[in-house]
């Protein structure tokens, strides 16, 4: 599920996955979404479900895409065997323009 404005998705995991930063994610729901879309659409959260506990705040690179898609579309990066996986991109439905790259410190690591 998604909202407009800011974007807002939520996502489920059915395996662990790591954050910019480092952080391990376990499987669950959590919510990602544009803090402020009006000052910088780049800066995203990472929520809880119920969007009580904040698991961090990415400054975000614009990712584009050729083709758009009716679903939320994220990619993943290995981290090593039996590691969790690292998001790469996150891109809301419907959009070819507002793809953010999560991962990474420079437009190129996307």
């Amino acid at each position: 599920r998604s909202d407009e404005e800011n974007k807002k998705t939520i996502v489920s995991f059915n395996h662990r996955v790591e954050t910019p930063g480092g952080q391990v994610l376990p499987a669950g729901k959590y919510v990602f979404k544009v803090l402020d879309p009006a000052a910088n659409p780049n800066i995203i959260q990472i929520l809880s479900e119920d969007e009580k506990h904040s698991y961090g705040t990415i400054m975000a690179i614009p990712k584009y895409r050729s083709r758009q898609s009716e679903k939320t579309v994220m990619t993943f990066s290995a981290k090593g065997t039996g590691g969790p996986k690292a998001i790469r991109t996150w891109f809301y439905p419907g959009s070819t323009r507002r793809g953010i790259c999560v991962s990474g410190d420079a437009a190129e690591d996307c």
